[in-house]
């Protein structure tokens, strides 16, 4: 193309300089020398433009760090991630061990678990068993304050009459006697109770199991007992146990009145042989007599509150 255009314009020149050759020949050179140049000059630049020239620069990058710590300490137990791994929001980098948090846990679980059970058996409503021992209790601490009471009584009077003190002693060695009679009696009967209860419990147990038969032929079955003989078996076992309990309270309130019966007795034995021994006497049954006062009261306020129920507080 450059060539096609720089002939005709030198043709041009040509037959421009052929038809001036009377005007001079040095303005018809200079511009064909300018006709020669400018066609070179726009060759070069585009040759240029085609083969960009390279370059190359030397620098440093610096990354920036981060310090990565959780919210807990503990031991790493997987990273899933390697170092020079790309990764986004939300990935995980790493996992710590959690198996001493799992049994804290489990821990804190039961704890509440003990707590719940609790909490139900303090709503649950007022059980027999327990206000029949509060009653056993207020049944003891009365027997208790009657008795103080008849020794501070029996004191004064030895104070204010010694000569009934061998009546006294009699007395006591009478009553000594009977309550020893007694309380052997009640050890009895609570024994016999157990035996009572022991054997209904082994009932209960047999018709829950079944019984085993053995047929002609050596087959062995399991005959099971209908609900209503078991329900009645288990009702026995727990009014023989319920009886039991009982008798053991009373065998227990009977040993209470012998030991009371024995040191009344030696008491009395005490002041024969000294008489000045009479006041002190007195003295230490009102203290005993007030004491048991305020045993019944609290086993009175006890039995009050077992019956009442839970409070809001105990809940």
């Amino acid at each position: 193309m450059s060539r096609r255009v720089f002939s005709n314009q030198y043709s041009v020149i040509s037959n421009q300089f052929s038809a001036s050759d009377h005007q001079g020949s040095a303005y018809p050179i200079l511009i064909l020398i300018l006709i020669l140049i400018l066609p070179l000059t726009g060759c070069a630049a585009v040759q240029g433009a085609s083969a960009p020239e390279e370059r190359r620069f030397t620098g440093f990058l610096e990354n920036e760090t981060l310090v990565i710590a959780p919210e807990i300490g503990g031991r790493i137990a997987a990273m899933p991630v390697d170092e020079g791994d790309a990764v986004a929001e939300g990935d995980l980098l790493a996992q710590l061990d959690d198996s001493r948090i799992r049994l804290q846990l489990a821990q804190a679980d039961a704890q509440v678990a003990r707590a719940e059970a609790e909490l139900a058996r303090v709503k649950a409503a007022v059980r027999p068993e327990d206000v029949a021992v509060a009653e056993a209790r207020v049944a003891q601490a009365q027997a208790a304050l009657d008795a103080a009471e008849t020794a501070l009584a029996d004191a004064i009077k030895l104070r204010n009459n010694p000569q009934e003190l061998e009546v006294q002693i009699a007395q006591a060695q009478a009553a000594l006697a009977e309550a020893k009679a007694q309380a052997q009696a009640a050890k009895h009967q609570a024994e016999a109770a157990d035996l009572e209860k022991q054997m209904w419990g082994e009932i209960a147990q047999d018709l829950a199991r079944g019984r085993t038969v053995t047929l002609p032929d050596g087959t062995v079955i399991t005959v099971n007992a209908p609900p209503e003989q078991k329900q009645q078996a288990n009702t026995q076992w727990n009014l023989a146990s319920q009886k039991a309990w009982q008798a053991w309270s009373q065998a227990k309130q009977a040993e209470t009145t012998a030991a009371q019966a024995q040191v009344a007795l030696k008491d009395l034995l005490n002041q024969k042989k000294n008489p000045q021994e009479a006041e002190a006497q007195v003295v230490a049954a009102a203290n005993a007599r007030d004491e048991a006062a305020a045993a019944l009261k609290q086993a009175q306020a006890a039995l009050e509150a077992v019956k009442a129920g839970p409070g809001p507080e105990k809940i």
